[in-house]
C-alpha cells in the first residue's frame, strides 16, 4: 500500500466536516508547492492514460456573482471538494460568456449585472 492509499484509508475515518478541513488544508498546501499547478489544462490523447489526475463533475450547482471591484465570482459546487470560487478578470468573463454565447444553445441567466443565479 503506497503514502496515498494510506492517507485515503485514513482519512475514511474522518466525518464529513473533518474531511472538508483536512481537503482544504491539503489545498492550501499544494498551491504552495513546487512545482506548481500548470496554467495549462491537460491534453490527454487517452484519459486513461493521464499523469495529472483530474475530477470532472457532471452537472455541477452553480452560482456567479458580480462583485464591486468588476470581477466576477463564479461558484461550482463539486461533490466531491464542495463549493469552489473563481473570481474572474472581466476580461475572462467576457471570454468565456462569448464563447458560451457562440457554443451553446438558448439563454442563460448565470451571469448577469444584477443578484446572482443559481444553478
Amino acid at each position: 500500500m503506497n503514502k496515498i492509499e494510506r492517507l485515503a484509508e485514513s482519512a475514511g475515518q474522518l466525518n464529513a466536516q473533518e474531511l472538508d478541513g483536512l481537503i482544504s488544508a491539503l489545498a492550501m498546501t499544494r498551491a504552495t508547492m513546487s512545482p506548481p499547478v500548470s496554467h495549462a489544462r491537460p491534453k490527454p490523447t487517452d484519459e486513461s492514460a493521464m499523469d495529472t489526475p483530474v475530477t470532472v463533475e457532471d452537472s455541477p450547482a452553480m452560482e456567479a456573482r458580480l462583485l464591486r471591484d468588476g470581477r466576477v465570482r463564479l461558484w461550482a459546487r463539486s461533490s466531491g471538494f464542495g463549493w469552489l470560487a473563481f473570481n474572474l478578470e472581466p476580461r475572462n468573463a467576457r471570454v468565456l460568456r462569448d464563447w458560451l454565447a457562440a457554443n451553446v444553445e438558448g439563454a442563460s441567466d448565470l451571469i448577469g449585472q444584477q443578484n446572482a443565479q443559481r444553478h
